[in-house]
């Protein structure tokens, strides 16, 4: 079971509190915070991981192949689930403090960070096509950036994970990615090679060595280009660590 991926928008696990050495964390509720059971995790999962729910071997089987069960759309390229909205938005809070910047109610972080220690701000955005990782990029950093003029998003249709099979790694249609993104913010730009409609997915599922091939050649590419003299920031895939 992947618990991890709840860490963070659910306030389940007190793994992470520095207050608690290990074992206070772990007794007296199996590292569970007060008031929360083993059941309250399970029924969430249930309800946002159909591999949870249905197994593995079902899943890459026969539901992957699929866009629903009737409950659930998942395919394809499905948007960022409202767990997936609040961890970048505690992203987003977690980087305005470290840059020092005040919250919406003009408060600047308690206690503000020293000159040295706050990072540079990315000057490149890069995201894979997929909506859920450019949309997590613009939930990220809307109104951290300098938004005159609206951030580039440099969106390149290599940065995916990997491609074929599962329809929720079959993306949406040029024209679909560029309305979805607040315009006013962020503007996206294309690589030389997108095409309106998704070329690359197929029924069948691309091998991990293929996807790392991949994804190294364009990150080269990123690093000639777009960030070769930048900061940049990169709203990638959990498979992409693989590469």
């Amino acid at each position: 079971m992947r618990f991890e991926v709840l860490t963070q928008a659910v306030p389940y696990f007190v793994h992470d509190d520095p207050a608690k050495t290990h074992m206070q964390r772990i007794e007296p509720n199996m590292g569970l915070r007060p008031g929360m059971t083993w059941d309250d995790v399970r029924a969430d999962l249930k309800r946002t991981d159909k591999v949870y729910t249905y197994g593995k071997e079902a899943w890459e089987r026969y539901w992957a192949r699929r866009t629903t069960d009737g409950d659930l759309v998942w395919g394809p390229d499905p948007d960022l689930t409202s767990l997936g909205q609040e961890q970048a938005r505690e992203v987003h809070e977690a980087w305005r403090i470290a840059l020092g910047q005040p919250d919406a109610h003009g408060r600047a972080p308690e206690p503000t960070p020293t000159p040295a220690m706050i990072p540079p701000i990315p000057q490149v955005l890069c995201s894979s096509p997929l909506r859920r990782c450019h949309h997590t990029l613009c939930l990220t950093w809307r109104g951290l950036l300098p938004q005159r003029p609206p951030q580039t998003i440099h969106v390149r249709e290599n940065l995916r994970e990997v491609i074929g099979k599962n329809t929720c790694d079959q993306r949406s249609t040029k024209s679909e990615i560029l309305a979805s993104v607040q315009q006013d913010v962020f503007t996206i730009l294309f690589d030389d090679t997108f095409t309106e409609h998704d070329h690359l997915w197929t029924p069948t599922r691309e091998t991990d060595d293929a996807m790392r091939t991949r994804i190294h050649l364009a990150l080269e590419a990123v690093w000639q280009n777009e960030a070769r003299d930048a900061t940049g920031t990169y709203g990638r895939h959990s498979s992409q660590c693989l590469a």
